[in-house]
């Protein structure tokens, strides 16, 4: 049984798949998830921009210090799209999150992708900011949850999911349907349990200091 504003809703089972707002919805688990502040950046190529097309450029990560990506996205019509994995600011509630990209943070991620990726670095189309939900393992939790089976708990996170979610949607409708053909584990459960971690437990997420200036 959900309740929502403007309707019940009655189901044999319940995804819940709300990213940053998972540990408000079940706070009962205390999730070891932390949230984190991510930007994002587009730029029009500043030259040869037939080159960061998809069908020539690669979507690639580097590594521009020990420990520390920059990831950068061919053009798909909107602009080469670029942003530093991790090291954003966390907070406690997805409300909290700044969503505003200074015009400090615009140079600085500019100046890396310039010095990275040279050709790419031409005027800025757009910045945006999103949330990361990361896990202390920065890896997915996908189970059911331990008191109430009903209700299925997925969290594809930690700046990597979007590249599963057809895969994860798959493992999802299983787990529903009781296919099983892509379940695995114990009890028919996920290789990515909630019980891997003792719960309640502190964010083990570890990061290097925010970036706040590059020089190349």
């Amino acid at each position: 049984r959900v309740e929502t504003d403007s309707a019940t809703i009655l189901a044999s089972h319940a995804i819940v798949t709300a990213g940053a707002w998972i540990p408000g919805l079940l706070p009962d688990l205390a999730l070891p998830l932390t949230l984190e502040r991510q930007m994002l950046h587009w730029f029009q190529p500043a030259s040869q921009p037939e080159n960061h097309e998809a069908s020539c450029c690669p979507l690639s990560l580097w590594e521009f210090d020990r420990d520390r990506i920059f990831a950068t996205f061919p053009n798909l019509g909107d602009g080469v799209k670029c942003g530093i994995h991790h090291e954003g600011d966390i907070v406690d509630v997805p409300e909290a999150v700044n969503r505003e990209v200074s015009a400090d943070e615009d140079r600085m991620v500019r100046d890396l992708l310039a010095a990275i990726q040279p050709l790419a670095a031409g005027t800025l189309v757009e910045s945006r900011v999103c949330i990361y939900t990361n896990t202390p393992d920065h890896h997915f939790l996908i189970d059911r949850h331990p008191e109430h089976e009903s209700i299925i708990i997925a969290s594809p996170c930690s700046g990597h999911g979007f590249k599963f979610s057809s895969a994860v949607g798959e493992l999802l409708a299983d787990m529903v349907t009781g296919n099983g053909q892509r379940v695995t584990g114990e009890e028919g459960r996920p290789p990515l349990p909630v019980t891997r971690y003792p719960l309640p437990v502190p964010s083990l997420l570890k990061r290097p200091p925010a970036i706040t200036q590059y020089h190349p």
